[in-house]
């Protein structure tokens, strides 16, 4: 049976993530919501939970590894008009490493967080009782029922 914190809260956490870092003024109104809709395109349900964290002079950055696999994105802040634009790294778990600079999230990066995921899930499908926001699920669930 899957629950209400297995399908999903991935999206939910790191735009509750992202909600934190723009009110505690470590990045700006643009940044968070940079963020808030390149993680609404990315995410799917199954995604795995992401560390969500400012960096340099108010970039954002979202980051997961598993073993000899990882995916980093990182937000940039916008000097000029124009100048914002979304780096990232794909560990692919093989020694190949892909990275780059696009405008916007990419179907690229989509597949490759969904591949993450699914990597992830193949060697542990209970890797979300690793994480301390695992107990937070539960406790959210029995507030729902």
């Amino acid at each position: 049976m899957t629950t209400l914190h297995e399908t999903g809260d991935a999206l939910r956490w790191a735009i509750q993530d992202i909600n934190e870092l723009e009110a505690d003024g470590d990045i700006d109104a643009g940044v968070a919501q940079r963020g808030r809709e390149a993680v609404e395109y990315l995410f799917r349900p199954d995604t795995v939970y992401a560390s969500v964290g400012p960096i340099d002079d108010g970039d954002l950055c979202l980051y997961w590894v598993a073993g000899p696999r990882s995916v980093s994105i990182e937000i940039e802040h916008a000097g000029r008009p124009g100048e914002a634009g979304i780096w990232y790294a794909v560990g692919r778990g093989d020694g190949r490493r892909d990275s780059g600079v696009v405008s916007a999230p990419t179907e690229f990066l989509r597949d490759a967080l969904a591949e993450f995921s699914a990597a992830v899930e193949a060697v542990n499908p209970d890797w979300r009782k690793l994480s301390p926001r695992y107990v937070e699920g539960l406790r959210d669930e029995h507030r729902i029922h």
